[in-house]
């Protein structure tokens, strides 16, 4: 598969940007510094209605843990996006982009900046309010389900440079909000920025 850019991207940290990629390209996720976490949503360009859904991509493939070769699938149980490279191989999908409640109530900080603005603010020129941007998928997030069934809260083991690549099976707007967390070990307690690269595949 030879790739050719055709757009590229950063998202600052504790920011939003969004990226239209169509069917058949590539979008490249990409931890420019390490230990970062990119929150991700995904809409059909021509359906705002149809997004990627980390519940039913879950429940699909009947387990918690990607790998490469994995489809992540759509609220209407579509194929959204297929995992054609990653250099991390520890992702999730299970947690709620973190919100201005979540910091108030877990941490008694008011305004924090977090991932549901970030990507609300990204998603604003197609029309998204808040209460419509779905749960993301958590690209380098290491917080694996433990045996008693909590979730680890480890730092993302991405590295300088680290990459998920992902082919589009459909004309999408993606959002990704380069996380916002600073009050835990996930990012480092360090956030920073992530690049965002669309290839045409030849």
């Amino acid at each position: 598969m030879t790739l050719r850019k055709v757009n590229e991207l950063v998202v600052p940290a504790y920011s939003g940007r969004a990226v239209e990629v169509r069917r058949r390209q590539v979008l490249r996720v990409i931890d420019r510094e390490g230990t970062q976490i990119a929150d991700l949503v995904a809409a059909r360009r021509d359906d705002h209605t149809e997004v990627l859904d980390t519940t039913r991509t879950r429940n699909i493939l009947g387990r918690c843990v990607l790998k490469s070769g994995d489809r992540l699938f759509s609220n209407h149980r579509r194929p959204v996006f297929v995992i054609v490279r990653d250099d991390v191989g520890r992702h999730d999908f299970s947690f709620a982009a973190c919100d201005a409640r979540r910091y108030e109530l877990g941490f008694g900080v008011s305004g924090h900046p977090n991932c549901l603005d970030n990507l609300t603010g990204a998603l604003a020129p197609y029309g998204f309010e808040w209460w419509r941007v779905p749960s993301p998928f958590n690209v380098f997030q290491n917080t694996p389900l433990q045996p008693d069934g909590t979730f680890g809260l480890g730092a993302a083991l991405s590295r300088p440079g680290d990459c998920l690549e992902l082919l589009a099976l459909m004309d999408l707007v993606v959002a990704v909000s380069a996380c916002s967390q600073d009050l835990t070990d996930v990012n480092g307690r360090n956030p920073t920025s992530i690049g965002l690269e669309v290839f045409d595949v030849d």
